[in-house]
């Protein structure tokens, strides 16, 4: 049974009802309503709240704690909003907080939540004070982490006081905005030797023999591509792998490829040299936007940069596409080579409880974030 939490009458002409979806058969039964929803609204930064995501993170991970809230609006079939969140307990000085974060962390870059357009100022206030923190006794909301141009953390900070959220901040978001360029304008405008290096590996790697780029790649075995894409990609990063916390991330990439590969929302492309890939990355396609997401290459081949000449070809497709490519959140050096932005990640910290606040405001920091967001 869907728990009815609230009917508020907040506005004249909207009539808000919430509910929660705690079983899979729910969260199937919401499929239609919450593409529909996702594919109604503006933002295209929404792939990590689409339903076809979260299905498959919930669905492979099983993770305690789950929850999806759904608005409705006059009555509607269709939702106007869905938050898919995860309850976890925040320990601190022998205290604990009940805590709430946006589903999926730390898979994700950043979310943009679907939300029907133009009802945020109005949907936001009671989504906080009669659903999370009324009815789920939520002390501590991690909403986010959102983009720079996030709709949503605009209106979330109009609307609450300034003694009841913090913001963390990290200058780490990048991406190119291909639309109304052309691929070669935009390099020569950049004065940058990225471009001219990529080619010239790409020169050299031809050399050698047979160079082919792929993108899809429809192997017959995608399972063993995804194996050789997570292996290579471990070796590459090492202790320093942003995944290698996570359990058994590399078959969740595999059951992404068979779940979203079919709906066009994941890509997997290789850079093969006589047949054999030298480099390969795993991406999401959402409304006109490329997330460049898990790159690897074969470290025989390092010193003719195969992950830059792949990339190369990734972002030259993007701006064929008239799109977005999105490198997402992290400091890596070769961003700024390619990127003509860095913008911010926001990580907004709603406190419910004001001795929640007093008790982990000076914990709670981007240091301590990347340890707190993991916990399950």
């Amino acid at each position: 049974m869907i728990t009815s939490i609230v009917s508020a009458t907040t506005s004249p002409i909207l009539h808000l009802d919430f509910r929660i979806i705690t079983t899979i058969t729910q969260l199937d039964a919401l499929k239609d309503g919450w593409r529909a929803l996702s594919g109604s609204v503006q933002e295209n930064t929404g792939f990590f709240a689409s339903w076809d995501y979260t299905a498959a993170y919930i669905k492979f991970h099983r993770p305690n704690g789950w929850v999806v809230i759904v608005a409705y609006a006059d009555s509607s079939k269709i939702p106007v909003a869905v938050f898919p969140l995860m309850s976890f307990t925040i320990a601190h000085d022998g205290k604990s907080f009940k805590a709430y974060k946006a589903l999926g962390i730390p898979y994700i870059s950043y979310i943009e939540f679907p939300i029907q357009d133009g009802i945020r100022e109005v949907l936001l206030p009671k989504l906080l004070s009669d659903v999370l923190q009324t009815y789920l006794r939520c002390d501590v909301l991690f909403f986010g982490p959102f983009s720079e141009s996030s709709l949503t953390y605009l209106a979330l900070v109009e609307s609450l006081p300034k003694d009841q959220i913090k913001t963390l901040r990290h200058r780490t978001l990048s991406q190119i905005d291909c639309r109304g360029q052309s691929f070669e304008d935009f390099f020569a405008q950049r004065k940058k030797s990225t471009l001219p290096d990529a080619r010239r590996c790409e020169r050299r790697l031809r050399e050698l023999g047979q160079l082919e780029f792929r993108c899809p790649d429809h192997h017959s075995d995608r399972n063993e591509l995804v194996a050789v894409l997570c292996r290579q990609s471990a070796e590459n990063f090492g202790s320093k792998h942003l995944l290698g916390t996570q359990s058994d991330w590399a078959g969740f990439f595999s059951k992404l490829i068979a779940e979203l590969g079919p709906v066009g929302l994941i890509e997997m492309s290789t850079l093969r040299l006589d047949g054999r890939v030298i480099a390969s990355h795993l991406g999401f396609l959402f409304k006109g936007r490329r997330y460049y997401y898990l790159p690897a290459y074969d470290q025989e081949f390092s010193r003719f940069s195969p992950s830059k000449v792949l990339m190369a070809k990734l972002i030259e497709r993007s701006f064929h596409e008239n799109g977005v490519f999105c490198f997402g959140s992290g400091t890596y050096p070769y961003k700024l080579d390619w990127c003509q932005t860095v913008g911010e990640v926001k990580i907004p910290i709603v406190f419910f409880d004001p001795a929640a606040r007093r008790a982990l405001d000076e914990y709670i920091d981007l240091r301590s974030y990347g340890r707190i967001a993991v916990q399950q």
